[in-house]
């Protein structure tokens, strides 16, 4: 018998495929945001870049229901995240993004 057989959990999945449990679709990245609808219909906007940042905030939002915590302050959370100072952050040097 394996380590998970041996406890009894519920298994709650995340991604862009049909099927996740929570699931983000109508998912736009742009030049210094992210947006994305979730499952339930509700729209995140983010001040996140990349699809991983898409995946961690689905991880997030997954435990999050674990605990019950009520998706409008989940949303109002990610949403008011702002990076650490000179983390994905945009510069133009010689007419050159970095």
């Amino acid at each position: 018998m394996g380590v998970l057989e041996k406890y009894k959990f519920k298994k709650i999945t995340f991604g862009m495929r049909k099927g996740c449990d929570f699931r983000a679709t109508e998912v736009n990245i742009h030049k210094t945001t992210a947006s994305f609808k979730l499952n339930n219909g509700t729209l995140f906007k983010l001040s996140l870049l990349g699809t991983h940042n898409i995946y961690n905030v689905l991880a997030a939002i997954a435990v999050c229901s674990i605990f019950d915590i009520d998706m409008y302050n989940v949303r109002s959370a990610l949403e008011s995240f702002k990076p650490l100072n000179m983390r994905m952050k945009f510069t133009e040097i010689n007419g050159m993004t970095i």
